[in-house]
């Protein structure tokens, strides 16, 4: 005799689902050279061919990841998924730029000063603070009110703090904040100090 499906257990085998990828939901992140270096070779076999993640050159240390929001967490983007949505590396970059942009539009983005006023902690949510500084427009504007250059570490995925060269003490408190941050995180990823030029992010020295 047929049964017909148990609602409830098909509910909780959906749950389970994978969703499915879309292009919609890819961003750029941020991440350092050491966590995506371990991400290929420290499991238990070393990645190769479509298992490799699709990372690009950022500044430096500081390279740029492709990861699908699944809602609970990223799953970064390999070169696999790129032959199953038929894009290529260049098309997956600016459609994730683009979701970065507009995603940022929907959230919160504050800029809060610190106590002693010489810096300011970039706040989104997400863990996008660090992936921020490939928002050109962002700084494109916020330089245009500085009265010096802008200045800028990423000592975590979670933590962007900017301040100016031409505020003394900014620089010297970023330098600190960034040593700080980086001793606690378990999963650190910069210690550069950069410094905003119109043609983006230059690396100025290590914290």
């Amino acid at each position: 005799m047929h049964r017909p499906p148990n609602p409830a257990v098909i509910n909780r085998l959906t749950s389970f689902a994978k969703p499915p990828m879309s292009l919609s939901t890819v961003l750029p992140l941020l991440r350092g050279f050491r966590e995506i270096e371990g991400f290929v070779g420290g499991g238990s076999r070393l990645l190769d061919g479509d298992d490799v993640p699709v990372t690009r050159d950022f500044v430096q240390d500081i390279r740029i990841v492709y990861a699908f929001d699944e809602g609970s967490h990223y799953r970064w983007a390999r070169q696999g998924d790129l032959r199953l949505l038929n894009v290529t590396e260049d098309e997956l970059d600016e459609r994730a730029y683009t979701n970065l942009v507009e995603r940022c539009q929907r959230l919160n983005l504050s800029i809060d000063p610190t106590p002693t006023g010489l810096t300011h902690l970039v706040r989104i949510g997400e863990d996008l603070e660090a992936s921020l500084l490939m928002h050109a427009g962002l700084w494109n504007d916020l330089a245009s009110q500085m009265p010096g250059k802008l200045v800028a570490t990423c000592p975590a995925k979670e933590v962007l703090a900017i301040g100016c060269l031409a505020v003394p003490g900014s620089l010297e408190e970023l330098v600190t904040g960034a040593q700080r941050v980086l001793r606690e995180v378990r999963s650190p990823l910069s210690a550069l100090v950069l410094e905003w030029e119109s043609d983006g992010w230059n690396p100025r020295f290590e914290a």
